[in-house]
């Protein structure tokens, strides 16, 4: 796990998922390393969208009873 701005790692109590003590530099450091943005070119605005492709499409329209 990373460390945050302040030098220590966001802490995890036992048997907790998420981590606490979070701070706003962990969350702005996230939005930049998770982010897609730019991802599919600067004037992309269909964005995550892209990932569902024609074959996609047609696989989701078929039903097996």
């Amino acid at each position: 796990m990373k460390k945050n701005a302040g030098g220590a790692a966001p802490s995890v109590a036992e048997g907790e998922k998420y981590p606490r003590n979070l701070t706003k530099e962990d969350v702005d450091r996230w939005m930049t390393e998770l982010s897609n943005c730019g991802k599919w070119g600067k004037d992309d605005q269909a964005g995550t969208i892209n990932l569902i492709t024609p074959a996609k499409r047609k696989a989701a329209l078929v039903r097996e009873d």
